[in-house]
């Protein structure tokens, strides 16, 4: 969307953002308007303490997704956590899920997930998982990842795909 307009007594020029919502405190549903970032060094600044290496850039701008796990500082206890890091595709936002938190699904489109698939996952790599039965009927294989923007894992898009198939192999 792009939005415009006056807040708090400043002027917001027009400017493309991503609408999401999010049930506070009260419980009552609030809008969050997360602006598209420009910025072409955000991934070359430290992530909550964590600076990103070469190969993790590639893989965020290429996938999306850090493709490991990352160690970072938890803003609430300070102290050291494991997590997924991955960039929104739209708004190029990192946003951070942690990983002892997530769980492999044991099926996904009833296909059984293997112990070294799962390994993989757990591991944030990208996975091509075979046979895949979608509602439609149909089968299909597709490389799948965890993803800290959709806070569970992703189906890749085909540019990703492309990335992957160029670069690192997936498990």
């Amino acid at each position: 969307y792009t939005v415009s307009g006056t807040v708090g007594g400043f002027y917001l020029k027009p400017t493309d953002v991503k609408l999401s919502f999010y049930q506070a405190k009260d419980g009552t549903v609030v809008p969050k308007l997360h602006g598209v970032q420009q910025d072409e060094k955000l991934l070359q600044r430290p992530f909550h303490e964590h600076g990103f290496t070469k190969q993790e850039q590639g893989n965020l701008q290429g996938t999306g997704n850090l493709g490991g796990i990352a160690e970072i500082k938890d803003p609430k206890s300070g102290e050291q956590i494991p997590v997924f890091v991955s960039r929104d595709r739209y708004t190029h936002e990192l946003e951070y899920m942690r990983a002892d938190k997530w769980k492999c699904p044991d099926t996904i489109c009833n296909v059984q997930v293997s112990p070294e698939q799962k390994a993989a996952f757990e591991a944030g790599q990208a996975v091509k998982m075979e046979n895949l039965q979608f509602r439609d009927g149909t089968q299909r294989s597709a490389y799948l990842q965890v993803s800290a923007v959709e806070r569970g894992l992703e189906f890749l898009p085909r540019a990703a795909v492309q990335f992957l198939q160029q670069g690192q192999q997936p498990a």
